[in-house]
């Protein structure tokens, strides 16, 4: 169920107060204590009951001009503030089902009766009216491939009414809502938390009544005009780069279907092939069973790790780490969340030169000398450690004899994995000086003349970036790949804005004037 908040009993405030306070908060969307704090200023909007009618009227007196030229939704929602990188703010407006405008459009206008989740979060605020009424249920993304007909193995958690004064956070990709018609008119207002990666994170509606995926919701403009490419142009070379490199699994699987359709065969033996080629792409492990069958699956998974063409770069505070990614190991990646771990995929012939300082590699019953030595040859000059699956036929000692630096045998604890990886990087990450501004990358402290900088992830990963590449300007292309694991352009100003939140907060330590931009060039930290 949605996490419910405190709203508070501060002063009421006014919208340009908000939005002040939003532009002024130090809040990674992604932090779901962060950014639930932001909740109790949206209450104090929610407690000013002339706000909105007085926006309404002046738009209505305009036609309405301000909202059909910066909004992208419908009638429904009335945007209070456009997106801005970081956050968007909107009114919705919800008939009872009884009303002449759901009788007129029918409920699916707005949304109601559909189960679905959502690819960013949110905070809601019931405003006016009773409020709508909601069937909540949750699901774990990390153990679903994404495939429509899938069990999504849901929980139901309860239904609720988001009744006047009540404030709630929905966790993306987690919460699922069934929208129902509140029993009469409401409205409820709402903070979006914005990423980057927004248009590539699935967004799914469910078949609740059989427990499944029904459908992906989430299509970009980029996934159409490849397609669009394809069929009418000559974009089968780039439908073919788009299957093997694209970071988002569902752009190749687009790409794939595309390069299928191309030449005309759609029939039934081409769409199984094409589940297959999706099966193959996703990259989320599932959760073997248990008993026997549990371990023939976890065996074969294991199987899989000297041959995965993918990884993933972790970063321990600021340090990266690379682990294959068909190495899944319950829990392991809250141990690693909880000493700073972040997991983004990397292709696995850009280890060498993804400043990656420890390669944690899964082996089944293959050869570790020869995984050792196949990574060497790739350009892989790090230490190594190996984790041996259940079938392997080698030991921690013949694993270490090999030329690993390090290894351990499953089953072991995600806890002592993660502490052996935070160890070994603890002993090659030396402080960063660049004039009097000092990173420590393990202790993720940022000082300048003694005085402490208190960065957002995101910032301080823009700021250790910059700070190992002051020997030349870095382009907002690299910035995205090394920053935010994109190896495409999202079309938003993300970049700009926490370049410009990083350059206040060196500012306000003193530091004005290292973080330096060269036009059309990039950007740049000088002493």
């Amino acid at each position: 169920m949605p996490r419910l908040i405190d709203p508070g009993e501060g002063d009421i405030i006014g919208l340009a107060e908000l939005i002040e306070a939003l532009a002024a908060a130090d809040c990674d969307v992604r932090d779901e204590d962060a950014f639930a704090e932001l909740g109790p200023l949206l209450a104090r909007l929610g407690r000013n009951r002339s706000f909105l009618a007085e926006l309404a009227i002046d738009e209505l007196k305009s036609r309405c001009e301000g909202q059909h030229g910066g909004s992208g939704y419908g009638a429904q929602v009335f945007l209070l503030h456009p997106p801005d990188g970081r956050f968007l703010v909107r009114a919705n407006f919800w008939p009872a089902r009884a009303d002449p405008l759901v009788r007129a459009s029918g409920p699916a206008a707005f949304f109601y009766d559909l189960p679905h989740d959502h690819n960013f979060p949110f905070l809601t605020y019931g405003y006016l009216g009773p409020g709508y009424w909601s069937d909540y249920f949750e699901y774990d993304v990390d153990v679903i491939a994404g495939l429509p007909g899938e069990d999504a193995r849901l929980r139901f958690t309860g239904r609720a009414r988001l009744e006047p004064g009540r404030l709630m956070l929905y966790r993306m990709r987690r919460d699922i809502h069934v929208q129902l018609p509140p029993d009469a008119f409401s409205v409820s207002l709402n903070i979006l938390g914005a990423d980057p990666a927004q248009p590539w994170l699935d967004q799914y509606r469910f078949d609740i009544r059989r427990g499944v995926i029904a459908e992906g919701l989430t299509c970009t403009a980029a996934e159409a005009l490849l397609t669009v490419a394809v069929h009418i142009g000559n974009g089968r070379d780039l439908a073919a780069a788009f299957a093997r490199d694209h970071p988002c699994d569902r752009m190749r699987v687009t790409a794939l279907d595309a390069r299928r359709g191309g030449a005309g065969r759609r029939n039934a033996g081409a769409a199984r092939a094409r589940v297959r080629l999706a099966e193959r792409l996703c990259r989320r492990p599932r959760p073997a069973p248990g008993g026997a069958d549990g371990a023939r699956a976890f065996a074969s998974i294991t199987e899989q790790f000297a041959t995965n063409s993918e990884v993933w770069r972790t970063s321990l505070s600021g340090v990266t780490a690379i682990v294959a990614s068909s190495l899944h190991i319950p829990g392991l990646r809250e141990a690693a969340r909880a000493r700073g771990f972040a997991l983004l995929p990397v292709p696995r012939p850009r280890l060498a030169r993804s400043g990656a300082q420890v390669a944690v590699v899964g082996i089944g019953p293959g050869d570790p000398a020869r995984c050792v030595a196949d990574l060497r040859s790739e350009g892989w000059l790090g230490p190594v450690m190996l984790v041996l699956g259940p079938r392997s036929r080698t030991s921690v000692v013949q694993a270490l004899d090999s030329g690993a630096d390090d290894a351990v045998a499953l089953p072991v604890s995600p806890a002592e994995i993660a502490a052996r990886l935070a160890a070994r990087l603890r002993h090659r990450s030396p402080p960063i000086a660049i004039g009097a501004l000092c990173i420590d990358p393990i202790e993720r402290r940022v000082t300048h003349e003694g005085r402490s900088l208190r960065l957002l992830p995101r910032e301080y990963a823009l700021l250790l970036h910059l700070a190992r590449e002051t020997d030349r300007c870095v382009n907002r292309t690299e910035l995205l790949e090394a920053v935010w694991g994109l190896r495409f352009d999202p079309g938003t100003n993300v970049v700009e804005v926490h370049v410009s939140r990083l350059r206040a907060q060196l500012a306000r330590a003193g530091a004005a004037g290292m973080l330096r931009t060269e036009k059309g060039r990039g950007y740049r930290l000088a002493p």
